[in-house]
């Protein structure tokens, strides 16, 4: 039983480290921004967790702001930054 779990444990850890989180699209212009600053703030929703003021993007659930690569992970919760992922970054 042991050696089951310990096997799906590792094989989802380098699952994780291999496959690429993918990064939040960045938008085109500066009205387009303003656009979703707008409709955030029509909401009540202009906060960090829905809009990212580094990149000035609106962002999606389980999305952060990576300081190393600089861009939004968009699935930040699976992201692992290891020396591996200098260069993806």
């Amino acid at each position: 039983m042991f050696g089951i779990f310990f096997g799906l444990t590792t094989y989802f850890y380098v699952t994780t480290m291999i496959y690429d989180p993918g990064f939040v699209p960045k938008m085109n212009g500066i009205a387009e921004q303003k656009e979703a600053i707008d409709e955030l703030l029509k909401l009540w929703k202009f906060d960090e967790t829905n809009f990212c003021v580094t990149c000035m993007i609106r962002t999606p659930l389980r999305s952060k702001h990576c300081r190393r690569c600089r861009r939004c992970v968009a699935k930040h919760d699976q992201y692992v930054p290891l020396p591996i992922d200098e260069p993806l970054c």
